[in-house]
């Protein structure tokens, strides 16, 4: 089993310090601009993307949800499905598969605005804070 899995598991007190020391053993630094600025996401090596507040940098839109985002960008209309509907298909056994299909197609067009919009190129400047001087 996975070192992350296995220190996850459901009925372990400890998991919260497990998880700590697999992923490196650092706490996470507290700074002012992660503070304002941040999702609360974090994943020690990973790099993890904010496509809303990336998307709201980027485009001049009355409504900033993902299908009016999808829309602009790609000039592509999805559907939006209630939450208790993807919950009635994911419990439905047979129509599982509608839930599943529903966030994958959302990941990719997730993909897709971050490659039309070029969001990730590899000689973007570092988001983040100017790092210190030396002196």
């Amino acid at each position: 089993m996975l070192p992350l899995l296995r220190a996850a598991r459901p009925g372990r007190a400890d998991s919260a310090a497990r998880l700590r020391q697999v992923a490196g053993g650092k706490e996470r630094q507290v700074d002012e601009y992660g503070q304002h600025h941040a999702s609360g996401l974090y994943s020690t090596g990973r790099i993890i993307l904010n496509l809303w507040r990336l998307l709201r940098d980027e485009l001049k839109l009355r409504i900033y949800t993902f299908e009016a985002c999808a829309a602009a960008v790609l000039q592509l209309r999805t559907p939006r499905a209630p939450p208790w509907q993807l919950a009635q298909w994911f419990r439905g056994g047979a129509t599982r598969w509608r839930c599943v299909a529903y966030w994958v197609r959302r990941a990719r067009l997730s993909l897709a605005m971050i490659e039309q919009l070029d969001l990730a190129r590899p000689d973007a400047p570092p988001v983040g804070p100017p790092p210190a001087s030396r002196q």
